[in-house]
């Protein structure tokens, strides 16, 4: 397939990988991370009879900027939502997946058989709303 004027997030990618073993096991994929750049395009052998043209990368270069934004955007509107959280006199209607990955301490809370992962609502004490 070729575009004459490709979409902003379909792009010709490398297919490489930036994040090194290091980072990973530190967690820290995103600290000091280039910004994405899409260049290569199709992988493969030319001229060789085959109808296989290889195998082709996109990427999209704002992923995890648009990605961050889109989970804003659905927690705001309480989309998709699984659980409300209330600290102090304020409701939190957030998800149960996001706060359980950047949290052990509500990774603890949803999936080790505590009453809590059962609730729709769940009171969390000694927290103020501005923490949150």
């Amino acid at each position: 397939m070729k575009w004459e004027h490709p979409p902003n997030y379909l792009l010709n990618g490398s297919g490489t990988s930036m994040e090194t073993d290091e980072d990973i096991s530190r967690g820290n994929l995103l600290d000091g991370m280039p910004p994405m750049s899409c260049d290569g395009g199709i992988e493969g052998a030319v001229g060789t009879g085959s109808n296989d043209i290889g195998d082709m990368t996109f990427c999209m270069g704002n992923y995890i900027s648009d990605f961050m934004k889109m989970m804003f955007t659905m927690r705001s509107h309480h989309m998709l939502t699984d659980v409300v959280l209330e600290v102090g006199n304020e409701l939190f209607h957030v998800h149960k997946v996001v706060l359980a990955a950047g949290s052990p301490y509500f990774k603890a809370m949803f999936t080790s058989g505590l009453k809590e992962s059962e609730m729709s609502r769940v009171r969390l004490q000694g927290v103020c709303p501005s923490a949150m």
